[in-house]
């Protein structure tokens, strides 16, 4: 895949992620996307997703591997409730990607990649 993106949600009775690390329940979904750029037959290569703009628009700020892209909700329901639909995913229970990898996530991973063009 071209890459994979992260949605990390959390209620927001805790106020902050901080809060959230000190739960040792799962209390911590994470929706995890593969993305991937088509061969050149693909409409999708030439004209780009457009539902994916708001994420390009944050990526190009995005510096070193250390930098935290905070998205706005509404900038990407579109693409959850696209990927919503389908039941093409896996789910299970894990960790953090992150140090101290703290078991308190609910993955689900949707196994069909979106299509973004070679520009995004």
């Amino acid at each position: 895949f071209s890459m994979e993106m992260h949605c990390v949600f959390f209620n927001e009775k805790f106020g902050s992620f901080t809060n959230v690390l000190r739960q040792q329940n799962e209390e911590v979904l994470v929706m995890a996307f593969f993305l991937q750029v088509p061969e050149d037959d693909c409409s999708c290569y030439q004209r780009g997703n457009r539902m994916l703009d708001p994420l390009v628009k944050v990526a190009a700020s995005i510096k070193d591997k250390d930098t935290i892209a905070l998205i706005l909700r509404d900038d990407i329901v579109d693409i959850i409730l696209d990927k919503m639909e389908s039941t093409d995913y896996y789910t299970y229970s894990g960790s953090l990607t992150t140090p101290k990898y703290n078991e308190i996530v609910k993955w689900v991973i949707y196994h069909t990649p979106i299509c973004i063009s070679h520009q995004q």
